[in-house]
């Protein structure tokens, strides 16, 4: 059990994290933390630039991997829709033998090599072993070949030599570019700004701008029923920040919600309780409304946030004290909740599925794939 003082510091940095994600979002004034994290800010784009012209050069040595890679990865940090852009990919796909490789952010899985999921089925640990993204995809896409390496470029060579895989989705692999691929794929979320944004820690910039020329096609991602406005003022951004790049536009929408263990659906026709811990939980509250859900009360936590048995108590509690009928949540959250399935089973939870959908520039993202399969295997 944590002492008191122990409680205290970590209330405490909490608070001062989600200040700090509030500044990068623009949803707070920096204040006095402007120029501290705009000289951080300033460091970490220098390193990131340097980076990028030492693998430009061939200083910083890329690999290939015995089959066609494609990245799916954003230029900002948060939720960006990726990991379904991710699962529309690999079922775009289905013809080939599709793998799909991540590095396992926020798992505790061992070793160099995870594998998640297969042709067996479902071959990991649920979180907090397995990380939350790999092991959702694994669920949603059974039997395709789902694994987790920190070295991309030796997880593809071992998901090739185990399985055969013909075809490898790096999901979030935009800037891990020690791994060659045949396509970069850019999902972005309408609602970031970029040309205003900064680069972490000021803001959510994973690197500079420019480094969005290196990306195949931008798949620009919203929640269905975003404003025309947006999702246009996004398009003509990146066409001005990325001239002659391809542009595809992809809507995210609920096809329905299943009990926590995924066996049921549900139907959720009542006041519900909402909580998240995800990138872009504005996106997940939007996507509720549009299905129709009154949502009474919405509870978010850090993305990637690690339930403890203190978090199901204050959902609970809070439940109770709206007298929700429904207690939602993502996929994402509802994975990392397998192992308080018992403490949960009293409670109202589901979670919605979430999918997304092309809606402009498909043709343009099909022969983008084309392409990159095409010249992958005329490499070989």
């Amino acid at each position: 059990m944590l002492s008191a003082m122990e409680n205290e510091i970590t209330q405490k940095l909490q608070l001062l994290r989600n200040r700090l994600e509030a500044i990068m979002r623009g949803a707070e004034s920096a204040g006095r933390w402007h120029k501290p994290l705009m000289a951080l800010s300033t460091l970490y784009g220098s390193t990131m630039t340097a980076r990028n012209r030492l693998y430009d050069k061939g200083t910083l040595k890329t690999g290939r991997a015995p089959s066609a890679v494609i990245s799916v990865g954003n230029i900002t940090m948060g939720g960006s829709g990726k990991t379904p852009l991710v699962e529309l990919i690999c079922r775009k796909l289905s013809g080939h033998k599709t793998g799909i490789l991540s590095r396992g952010y926020g798992g505790s899985a061992p070793g160099p090599f995870y594998m998640v999921g297969g042709p067996e089925g479902i071959l990991g640990e649920p979180p907090p072993i397995s990380a939350d993204e790999p092991y959702m995809l694994a669920r949603r896409l059974p039997g395709v070949v789902v694994a987790c390496a920190p070295n991309r470029l030796y997880g593809a060579r071992k998901m090739a030599e185990k399985y055969g895989v013909d075809t490898i989705i790096l999901d979030d692999g935009f800037q891990r570019r020690s791994i060659a691929r045949d396509l970069d794929i850019l999902a972005h979320d309408a609602f970031t700004p970029l040309a205003s944004n900064f680069v972490f820690p000021r803001g959510t910039l994973r690197e500079p701008l420019d480094g969005i020329n290196r990306a195949g096609i931008i798949v620009i991602t919203a929640p269905d029923g975003a404003p025309e406005t947006i999702i246009s003022q996004a398009v003509d951004e990146v066409r001005s920040l990325a001239p002659g790049k391809p542009v595809a536009v992809a809507l995210g929408s609920i096809a329905g919600f299943k009990s926590l263990n995924g066996q049921q659906s549900v139907n959720v026709n009542g006041p519900a309780l909402a909580f998240c811990g995800v990138g872009a939980p504005e996106r997940f509250k939007m996507s509720l409304e549009k299905t129709g859900v009154k949502v009474s009360e919405f509870i978010t936590f850090p993305d990637h946030h690690k339930y403890q048995v203190g978090d199901i108590e204050l959902i609970r509690k809070a439940a109770a004290d709206m007298e929700a009928e429904f207690i939602v949540t993502t996929e994402k959250d509802a994975v990392r909740l397998i192992r308080f399935m018992g403490a949960l089973a009293s409670m109202p939870v589901c979670y919605a599925e979430y999918g997304l959908r092309i809606t402009r520039g498909e043709s343009e993202l099909n022969a983008a794939l084309a392409g990159a399969l095409k010249g992958a295997t005329g490499a070989g």
